[in-house]
């Protein structure tokens, strides 16, 4: 499975358990890092507060499924 689809499956229930809508999934290279963009939506929407707390929710998710 692809990097991408992976991040999809464990991003998309954290985000319905925030209350955002996960609007894709981008995968990036710079240079010889790989970047992962993950775009949420909710009502009223989403605050560089909201994106910081879903980042450290999914990369302690990552970390476990490594």
């Amino acid at each position: 499975m692809e990097v991408r689809e992976e991040v999809r499956q464990l991003a998309e229930p954290l985000a319905e358990e925030e209350g955002y809508e996960l609007v894709d999934v981008e995968q990036a290279s710079a240079g010889r890092h790989r970047i992962i963009r993950v775009y949420l939506d909710k009502p009223g929407g989403v605050s560089i507060a909201d994106c910081a707390r879903f980042s450290r929710r999914l990369s302690d998710c990552l970390d476990m499924n490594q």
